[in-house]
């Protein structure tokens, strides 16, 4: 969990205050901590597609790389030796401390079976009785798309895969608006003299933006990493595709209330305009 925490950090960062500022940087400091000294492999691996797609979607990519090179710098030299052993078994597929890698592909080739033969699934949380009376192994997939095509079978991992995209292209929707709106506003409050009572309103609400593109974001990058995590884990019936669908549609409330305020103020202002004009 603590790396699901990193994307809600890195976005809200900049829109804090100074107070909430310093809270962020001691709780990326234990979240980097607890990721570095766990030694899991799962979440070197989740973190560095965290980087890679962050990295793409910043608008200040050589920040972000000099940021980015910067925390290298500073984090890797306190990975213990045995953990970059543990990272490297990943490509090398030897393993210092036991047959981890050779079980793991022992269990994907026994769910790819599984699948094939049971094509419509085996039920919830079924997996490990059916490998056991086939194969005499009881382990689950630990993987969380087999997890999803074992148990619930071709139909539920349609259903997961469309449940994914939709909740993925409606946050992207969501900051996409929200940066749209910002860059209206933001022109407006160069070009117009508002009141300060309206001028006030639009500042509240720029700042209102700001957050919805944040936490969208974070939102984005949460998913990212979970379906990351999925590749060697599994949490199909864990609560994090809840927390990422009940702030999907909160969000997308928000933005929808949101795109009808900025188009009322863009329309006064226009209309205020306008008059001076004439």
């Amino acid at each position: 969990m603590a790396l699901g925490t990193v994307p809600f950090i890195y976005y809200l960062f900049p829109i804090a205050p100074k107070w909430a500022k310093a809270i962020l940087v001691v709780m990326m400091g234990f979240a980097i901590n607890i990721i570095l000294f766990t030694g899991s492999r799962t979440g070197y691996v989740a973190f560095f597609f965290f980087v890679v797609f962050a990295f793409f979607m910043s608008n200040a990519k050589k920040k972000f790389a000099l940021y980015a090179i910067a925390l290298s710098l500073v984090s890797v030299p306190l990975v213990p030796q045995d953990y970059v052993g543990r990272f490297s078994s990943i490509f090398t597929g030897e393993d210092k401390e036991g047959r981890s890698t050779e079980l793991r592909k022992e269990i994907l080739k026994d769910a790819c079976k599984i699948f094939i033969a049971h094509p419509l699934g085996v039920g919830v949380a079924a997996f490990p009785a059916v490998r056991r009376a086939t194969f005499g192994r009881s382990q689950d997939t630990h993987n969380l798309y087999l997890e999803v095509a074992t148990n619930l079978g071709i139909q539920g991992l349609i259903v997961f895969l469309i449940f994914i995209y939709q909740m993925m292209k409606t946050l992207l929707g969501i900051t996409r608006g929200a940066f749209s709106q910002l860059l209206k506003l933001e022109e407006i409050t160069r070009n117009i003299r508002a009141p300060s009572d309206a001028q006030r309103d639009i500042t509240n609400h720029i700042e209102d933006l700001k957050l919805i593109r944040a936490v969208g974001s974070a939102v984005f990058m949460f998913m990212i990493i979970r379906l990351a995590l999925g590749l060697f884990g599994m949490d199909l019936y864990e609560i994090y595709w809840w927390f990422a669908l009940g702030l999907t549609i909160a969000l997308y409330n928000m933005s929808g209330i949101a795109q009808e305020k900025t188009e009322n103020i863009l329309r006064s202002n226009t209309i205020s305009l306008d008059s001076r004009i004439a």
